[in-house]
Parts: structure tokens; C-alpha cells; sequence
């Protein structure tokens, strides 16, 4: 991944004095007035969170000679990270937007014009310099970049809901908003908050809908289903879907609403998620 920052590109001079008689190369002598800065040793800490995920640097050359105290060249860093690294950062966002923080290093000297006319040129003994940028990401830019260098499979569906309807589904979604409030604070104490507010939101909804399980389907006794684990609930889910699912093999194209193909997509993705083969 590019982060920007400064870049010069500098053609090497030939330091020797004209008409040089051991080179039968000439010399271009080196005539300049005021200082060049240097720039060199280029480079930067990339963290997140106060955990470091590397160092990004610059391939292309050691360092940048400018052509006067004033000039402005943008250059670029590069940041290689393997697999484990961004599984690790993977970890550490959790699925919320990404902040980096890019700790830029260096060196800076210059090189003071020839004295008296064309000759050799002195270099000022070099001073570090460093500074800090910070770089937000969306979630959809994140995952499109990850995209782009092949890691993994990042499925973003938004999901969006009407305002909330008369009573009594005004409820439902009240619980529906605080479930995703929870979600948005994260942590143990969020997410347990989250799944409680999502428990509420289906209990009113069945007060007034029953659900309708069609031909065949007994519902279990309510001992096995408190004997059932968690690992057995989620398969229930799967199980459900897949039948879901089977219609699509059995019925028209327009027989099928975007809003059917959002809530098969999801649900299959967050299945798998909790399942991390």
C-alpha cells in the first residue's frame, strides 16, 4: 500500500574536475549558489492502535537531493506486509473503520555549493527530523484495498430500514436500533448487549406474527431445546437457509427480490464467519 509523502529524483553527478586525465569521461562541473538539501534514511512506522504492523520505506533510493532550499517533491513509501500481519490488523479493527498512524523518520543534511568556483562540493553532517501522520479509512476503502492485494473475503451489505413503522412494530424496531447501538460500542459488554436487544426485537415480533413453519414441521419439546448447544443452534440457522436456498433451483429468476439475495448473502457470510474454518 502507497502512503504519500515526498519524493525527489536526483541524477548522480560526476564529482571529478573537468578534463579529468585519468577518465575519458568528462566531467560536468558542478556550479550552484545555494545549499541542496538531502534527505535520506526515509521512512515510517505503521501502527494501529499503538501496536506496530511494520515499517514502510522507500525502494527506489537511499535519498533526495533538491535542487535549491525551496523546491517541493513528493515521494512515496511502500508498505510490505505478509499475510500474518494483516491478519493480526484484521483482528485488531474487528470490523470498524481503520486509523493508521504513519511515524515518518529521517535524516536531512545539504550540499553546500563549491567555493570558488566549479570543483567538489561539502555535505553538512546529516540531523534526524520525524513526524507523525494519521490516515482514516472507511470501511468500504479498507476492504477495497484488501481486495486489491487478494486477502481474504470482506462481504459489505448494507441493509437499509424504513423509518419506524406504527405500533406495534415501533418496538421492534426501537430494540432493532439499541441491538445496533451495542454493536457500535464493541467489547464483551456490547456484543453480549447487542445479541440481547436482537432476542427482544424477535420476541416482540413473534407476540404479534407467529412464525409460519409450514407442512410438517413440529416444533421440539422445550427440554431439547434448552439441552441444545450454541455450536447446535448455529447449525440450526444453516440448516434453515440452505432450505432457503433450495428454492432458487426450483423457481424463475423474478420470482427473487434483492432483499431476499441480501438476507441469504449475509447470513451465509456471517455463518462461515463464526464457523472460521
Amino acid at each position: 500500500m502507497d502512503v504519500p509523502a515526498r519524493k525527489h529524483t536526483a541524477s548522480r553527478t560526476d564529482l571529478r574536475r573537468r578534463n579529468d586525465p585519468y577518465s575519458n569521461q568528462a566531467a560536468a562541473p558542478l556550479s550552484w549558489s545555494r545549499p541542496q538539501p538531502v534527505v535520506a534514511n526515509l521512512r515510517a512506522r505503521v501502527l494501529h492502535k499503538g501496536m506496530e504492523f511494520g515499517v514502510a520505506t522507500h525502494d527506489d533510493q537511499d535519498e533526495f537531493v533538491a535542487g535549491n532550499p525551496d523546491s517541493e517533491h513528493p515521494a512515496s513509501l511502500l508498505w510490505r506486509a505478509p499475510a500474518s500481519v494483516l491478519e493480526h490488523l484484521e483482528q485488531a479493527r474487528n470490523g470498524a473503520p481503520i486509523a493508521l498512524t504513519f511515524q515518518a523518520r529521517g535524516s536531512v543534511s545539504a550540499n553546500l555549493p563549491p567555493f570558488g568556483g566549479p570543483g567538489l562540493s561539502m555535505r553538512l553532517p546529516p540531523q534526524s527530523f520525524g513526524g507523525n501522520i494519521s490516515v482514516e479509512y472507511s470501511r468500504d476503502a479498507w476492504t477495497t484495498m484488501l481486495k486489491k492485494v487478494s486477502f481474504g473475503l470482506h462481504v459489505l451489505v448494507e441493509v437499509p430500514l424504513a423509518p419506524a413503522p406504527p405500533a406495534p412494530w415501533n418496538d421492534v424496531w426501537q430494540a432493532l436500533r439499541e441491538a445496533h447501538e451495542s454493536f457500535d460500542q464493541g467489547g464483551t459488554t456490547g456484543w453480549s448487549s447487542c445479541v440481547r436487544s436482537i432476542r427482544l426485537a424477535l420476541e416482540r415480533w413473534q407476540a404479534h406474527e407467529r412464525e409460519q413453519q409450514g407442512p410438517g414441521w413440529n416444533a421440539p419439546a422445550r427440554q431439547d431445546r434448552e439441552q441444545r448447544t450454541a455450536h447446535e443452534r448455529i447449525d440450526n440457522l444453516r440448516w434453515h437457509l440452505l432450505q432457503c436456498a433450495h428454492r432458487a433451483a426450483h423457481t424463475g429468476a423474478d420470482e427473487w427480490s434483492r432483499d431476499e439475495a441480501v438476507l441469504m448473502l449475509s447470513t451465509c457470510a456471517a455463518l462461515l464467519r463464526y464457523r472460521n474454518p
